[in-house]
């Protein structure tokens, strides 16, 4: 049974809304084109088109999550992934807000040196990570650099969009804030405390989050016999104050999923000395 017959049998499950059996089928395919260590340009687009269609039934029955993995397990790495896949997946996540995979994706498949050789492909994955992930997460130090790097391939009206775009929002942020100027970093504060934990807000936030947490430790439970649930709850309300207060009501996902790392390491050691 040929690659491009179970192609087919995919697409014509798809249709008939029997995505188990779609993804059967695509599954099938791959295991066959896989096979073979070096596949022809043919070979190459039924293996694409089959990942194209699991990744529709995987949304179809609610399971989208499955899909990267899926993906991944054909082609290894991100950055072995043909644009079009790389593009439909990271759009799965940018569409929950999830940008902290979408952009680990992009950035392996565009520090992929290979990736350069087809200039259509590489602008396509460049407009997306500097449109869809860096400028919503306000990751404009990030965007400057990635396009200091790249001049050679950016022509001039590509960077000026870019530029003028992220100034746009930039400026948006600013009139939504009255206060932005204690935090005019805040934009690429993710980026700093990725690569370096020990930057100066971060310390400050967690050193704020530590000593209202000990404070409830000790005295709230005692005053108002609080259940566990609700001291819980107002280490929550500490943490998104405390927050809000050092990156601004817009929180960036890095930092908003190390801060809840801390909490939750904070809670898991206060109950265990009870």
């Amino acid at each position: 049974m040929t690659t491009l017959y179970r192609l087919n049998e995919a697409k014509s499950y798809l249709i008939l809304q029997q995505f188990t059996k779609c993804l059967q089928e695509c599954r099938n395919g791959l295991l066959e084109c896989n096979v073979s260590n070096s596949l022809s340009s043919e070979a190459e687009r039924i293996k694409e088109g089959l990942c194209m269609i699991a990744i529709q039934a995987y949304a179809e029955l609610n399971q989208w999550r499955l899909a990267v993995p899926f993906v991944k397990e054909q082609y290894n790495e991100f950055c072995y992934f043909p644009r079009k896949l790389l593009l439909v997946c990271t759009s799965l996540h940018i569409m929950v807000n999830n940008f902290e995979l979408a952009e680990i994706m992009t950035e392996a498949w565009l520090n992929y040196s290979k990736n350069k050789d087809n200039l259509y492909d590489y602008l396509a994955v460049a407009d997306n990570y500097v449109v869809n992930i860096l400028t919503p997460t306000r990751q404009f130090r990030k965007l400057n650099q990635f396009v200091k790097d790249n001049e050679a391939i950016l022509d001039r009206n590509r960077v000026e969009s870019y530029i003028e775009n992220s100034n746009e929002i930039f400026k948006e942020i600013k009139a939504q804030d009255s206060s932005y100027e204690d935090f005019l970093d805040s934009a690429v504060v993710s980026d700093e405390i990725k690569d370096n934990r020990s930057t100066e807000k971060h310390n400050c936030l967690l050193t704020m989050f530590r000593y209202y947490s000990t404070f409830l430790s000790n005295h709230v439970n005692k005053i108002f016999k609080c259940s566990k649930t609700c001291e819980v709850l107002c280490l929550l309300v500490v943490a998104y104050l405390a927050l809000t207060r050092y990156i601004g009501w817009s929180s960036t996902n890095t930092m908003f999923i190390q801060l809840l790392q801390k909490i939750l390491y904070t809670i898991s050691y206060m109950f265990s000395k009870r």
